[in-house]
């Protein structure tokens, strides 16, 4: 009885502690994540930045939600995203990291909601890569954001052209459709026929004109593709 008695004691001594701890380590291990379960990044593997070319779709860092994927939860950081190189730069104590695209499934600008997605589509030769989502739904709208180094053109004889290497951003628009992306051509013909297989286009087409190298054009499009097959 006197053992039983000591050992009340003690627990009772001991426990509310135990659990003050406990629940001190849960706390900030939320916070860490910043509390949001399988969206937030708890630990994932980053080097430092040491490319020279780099040309970035936002210049100044920006707030941004990483997303994680079933492995690896999501977290909010300081981001540029270098569409050169197809890679998200993070800012960890002012210096610049990269995010490996092979754990990331995206990152959303905060305040803006600007989403894009990192994905490597079938029959996609270049690798996992970042794609805009601009409409969401059974088909997709996808903006690709990418640049291209243009070498220097300069042609002494004639004294035209320029002695400097520059870098050209490009754009272009795809439709997803599940795990499949497909490049919407920027000529009028040839995206009609492009969209032609797609028995519901054809009757929006027949009645409505359609810039398609205009994002609002082809958003409305998608988006009455998605209406028609609910």
């Amino acid at each position: 009885m006197k053992n039983y008695l000591t050992l009340l004691f003690l627990f009772t001594l001991f426990f509310p502690s135990f659990l003050s701890a406990q629940s001190w380590i849960d706390y900030n291990k939320l916070r860490l994540n910043s509390v949001n379960s399988r969206e937030e990044i708890g630990t994932f593997d980053l080097r430092e930045q040491i490319f020279i070319h780099q040309y970035f779709y936002n210049d100044e860092w920006m707030s941004a939600h990483i997303l994680g994927n079933e492995y690896v939860e999501g977290k909010d950081l300081l981001v540029k995203y270098d569409i050169l190189n197809q890679q998200l730069n993070v800012n960890i104590e002012n210096v610049a990291m990269i995010a490996p695209n092979n754990v990331m499934s995206g990152f959303v600008f905060l305040g803006s909601n600007q989403k894009f997605i990192c994905i490597e589509p079938k029959d996609w030769a270049k690798g996992k890569t970042f794609f805009e989502v601009i409409e969401k739904g059974e088909y997709s709208l996808l903006i690709h954001h990418s640049a291209i180094k243009q070498k220097p053109n300069y042609n002494v004889a004639l004294d035209t052209g320029s002695k400097s290497e520059k870098v050209i951003k490009k754009e272009a628009y795809y439709l997803m459709e599940m795990d499949k992306v497909f490049e919407i051509p920027r000529k009028k013909k040839a995206a009609e026929k492009f969209f032609s297989k797609y028995s519901h286009a054809k009757k929006y087409l027949k009645d409505n004109k359609v810039n398609f190298k205009k994002t609002e054009d082809l958003k409305k499009l998608v988006q009455y593709l998605n209406n028609e097959i609910k």
